[in-house]
């Protein structure tokens, strides 16, 4: 099910995706794979890293592109359901484009579950040398151990 974007949070991730493509076309060739991916998906590159990419489509879609390495295996960007990779998509797009309402979409925490007994329940580690990521635990959920599965 999509999630219900606004028009203000609709703008604010239209110019992040300008910023994105002005970035990749400043590096085109080194960059063209992934230039050519962003441009086939109506929204904005929210994660990725070796095998995966995470996309938040304008209309709230989120999409996960596979690359293995294997053509036979490897998928464009499709929409996905599983919690694992919509966590941890939206909990770092939250981080790097400084978009904190995006964490509103992810469920609550029920009352019967414990918070994440990596982070604590506040979704993020902090590293010494002032970075942050997404709890490699819970992905960004605050709580359960959600895992990766097909898109």
């Amino acid at each position: 099910m999509p999630l219900r974007i606004s028009d203000e949070l609709r703008e604010k991730l239209r110019l992040v995706r300008e910023s994105q493509l002005r970035r990749l076309r400043e590096g085109l060739g080194e960059h063209d794979y992934y230039c050519q991916e962003l441009m086939s998906v109506n929204g904005v590159h929210v994660c990725g890293s070796i095998g995966f990419d995470i996309y938040l489509t304008f209309d709230g879609r989120i999409l996960a592109s596979k690359d293995s390495g294997d053509p036979k295996r490897d998928h464009p960007p499709r929409e996905t359901s599983n919690i694992a990779w919509i966590a941890l998509g939206l909990s770092t797009l939250s981080l790097w484009a400084n978009l904190p309402e995006v964490l509103e979409f992810l469920p609550v925490r029920p009352t019967d579950v414990a918070p994440c007994s990596l982070c604590g329940g506040v979704r993020f580690q902090d590293y010494p040398d002032g970075s942050k990521q997404a709890c490699r635990l819970c992905h960004g959920l605050g709580w359960g151990e959600p895992t990766f599965r097909d898109y």
